[in-house]
């Protein structure tokens, strides 16, 4: 095994680094615009890729990484405004079912849209939550501010977890044992974020919950 990652790291070293950050660029903008992200993980390519390049590629790996998911998650966003009706008429909109849609209205314009800052994590979700913003009017600044530091927070991690996993293969002495570390980076960090936004969902639906029922109670008075 180690034979193959290390044939492998030495196929990527053949790659020039600005073609790998080109690439990086490529997939973070049309993984959160297109819904790409729902067969090409981003976080997958700004591990590998930190893995595979020298130390003193990561803070663009990181920079590439933020400016193509605030890039994508705007085309999604704008793509939501402009032909937000037809998605949520088709065949897509009826996938994520009507209480979806209701519930996404709800957090887009209620006090708990800052819930949206931890979707960056979540598989599938984070290509849609863009184009859901958009078709349930969300305001551009607002969903920018929110989804900057979501970005941000993302695009650190990830590249964290890919020079970390480089420098315990090369500790190691077997270079290609980075992507093997990589991969399991990937899998603790991903359970570790999945559980850390289902208890930032939590919370945000019962923040919804409280609005809602002072809101009922102030009707009633």
């Amino acid at each position: 095994m180690g034979g193959f990652f290390n044939d492998l790291v030495a196929r990527f070293d053949a790659v020039p680094p600005a073609v790998v950050v080109v690439l990086v660029l490529g997939i973070m903008v049309l993984e959160t615009s297109v819904l790409v992200g729902l067969v090409v993980p981003g976080d997958v390519a700004v591990v590998f890729a930190a893995a595979v390049l020298p130390v003193r590629w990561a803070v663009l790996i990181a920079a590439v990484a933020f400016a193509g998911t605030l890039l994508g998650q705007s085309g999604g966003y704008l793509l939501g405004r402009t032909v937000g009706p037809a998605i949520r008429a088709g065949w897509l909109g009826r996938r994520i079912g009507p209480d979806r849609w209701r519930r996404a209205e709800e957090l887009a314009n209620g006090p708990a849209a800052r819930a949206m800052v931890s979707t960056r994590f979540v598989a599938v979700l984070h290509s849609l939550v863009p184009i859901m913003a958009g078709c349930v009017g969300m305001g551009y600044a607002r969903f920018l501010r929110i989804t900057t530091l979501g970005a941000a927070v993302w695009a650190v991690l990830w590249t964290g977890v890919g020079v970390l996993a480089r420098q315990a293969g090369l500790a190691s002495g077997h270079p290609g044992l980075g992507l093997v570390f990589a991969l399991l980076g990937l899998a603790v960090s991903a359970v570790i974020a999945h559980r850390v936004v289902r208890a930032e969902r939590a919370r945000a639906a019962a923040v919804q919950r409280g609005v809602i029922t002072r809101s009922k109670e102030d009707v009633l008075r």
